[in-house]
């Protein structure tokens, strides 16, 4: 059977936040241990929803959301940083009003007006690892 394993990070974002490149850096795969043994949040995983949603959606992610999700709530005052390679700062700096969030929020409690799946939205909400209850799917 062949051991699965997490990516290795620091324990603070200093390494990754100093990178020019952020989904460069953690695409070099550092591997630590095997899923399971322990949870740790990590900041350079996030950080590969960068690649890994402009590959699939074929858009960056701030695109993407302006128009599948930010756009339909009327969410207009929002702004993602970005690294000096134009990649999404995934794991931080995505930049709303309050009263924006609450609408995030209100989205969500409202079952999300039929743009995500209901079994979607179950597994959102439900914890990621038995390791700790109160982490989702970065969520």
């Amino acid at each position: 059977m062949e051991a699965k394993v997490r990516i290795a990070h620091a324990e603070r974002a200093d390494v990754l936040n100093a990178q020019k490149d952020r989904l460069a850096y953690v695409r070099q795969a550092r591997l630590a241990k095997t899923p399971g043994e322990e949870w740790s949040y990590s900041n350079d995983a996030i950080m590969l929803l960068s690649g890994i949603v402009a590959r699939a959606a074929g858009t960056q992610i701030d695109d993407y959301l302006k128009e599948k999700l930010f756009d339909r709530l009327g969410i207009k005052d929002w702004r993602w940083e970005h690294d000096d390679a134009g990649n999404a700062i995934t794991y931080a700096q995505l930049r709303m009003t309050a009263r924006d969030l609450a609408r995030v929020g209100q989205w969500m409690l409202e079952g999300t007006k039929g743009m995500i799946k209901p079994e979607t939205m179950k597994l959102l909400s439900t914890a990621a690892t038995p390791l700790d209850h109160a982490q989702g799917l970065v969520w």
